[in-house]
């Protein structure tokens, strides 16, 4: 047995990042995956009965931030989250310490509030799955085509007489630009874009990247 294991890790970064693949496959190495959506979509009542995954669902629930009631749909939203987090952290302290854990987190993590993400960030290793600029433009398209629960915070504000594909288009990079730099001081780790998508990147490389320099919790005994 090693005389350590790695801390829970906890995977950040924005939609198309790549944290439900990763997560995914640490899974069949024997981390419990937990995936946030999931776990939000069963707090939230109010969601259509519909067929198609759990985020797609929320995406439709939320709608867009000009729509009518996106205002309360991100409230909402936003109390599941934290409470949530606030589970995940129970969870955390609470769990044997020899289960290693990923957790799939949001792109809205970084909204829970400062005193919860110190809490998690104390219980887990944050690895920022980062994306480059160029990709804005991707992701809005993907947005468009794709939906996914979106968080604004504020970040949509409309200019006189500017439509709203104009508004979303301009403040979409924005948004996401302003999510780089909290998912970059948030991190314990940043794992770049190129990087996990060389060829012949497997678990065993990405479990080395994010652990390398990470925290280490104590092992248990041997009896």
């Amino acid at each position: 047995m090693t005389d350590s294991l790695p801390a829970p890790l906890a995977l950040i970064g924005m939609s198309g990042a790549g944290k439900s693949y990763w997560s995914h496959k640490l899974a069949t190495y024997g981390y419990l995956r937990i995936g946030c959506d999931d776990r939000i979509a069963d707090h939230l009542q109010t969601l259509p009965n519909q067929s198609g995954s759990s985020t797609r669902r929320m995406a439709d629930w939320m709608g867009l931030p000009f729509d009518p009631g996106y205002a309360e749909a991100e409230r909402q939203y936003m109390g599941c989250e934290v409470a949530v987090t606030e589970e995940i952290c129970e969870l955390l302290e609470n769990a044997p310490a020899e289960q290693p854990v990923v957790i799939d987190t949001t792109g809205s993590v970084v909204y829970v509030g400062e005193a919860l993400l110190k809490r998690f960030k104390s219980l887990a290793t944050l690895v920022y799955l980062s994306m480059p600029t160029e990709f804005s433009e991707p992701l809005y398209k993907t947005f468009l085509n794709d939906p996914k629960p979106m968080v604004w915070q504020g970040h949509f504000t409309p200019r006189p007489g500017e439509g709203n594909d104009a508004t979303l288009a301009r403040c979409l990079p924005e948004l996401l630009e302003s999510r780089r730099r909290d998912y970059s001081a948030l991190a314990d780790h940043q794992l770049d874009f190129q990087t996990l998508r060389k060829p012949g990147m497997e678990i065993q490389d990405f479990l080395h990247l994010a652990t390398s320099k990470a925290r280490l919790i104590p092992a248990p005994l041997s009896s």
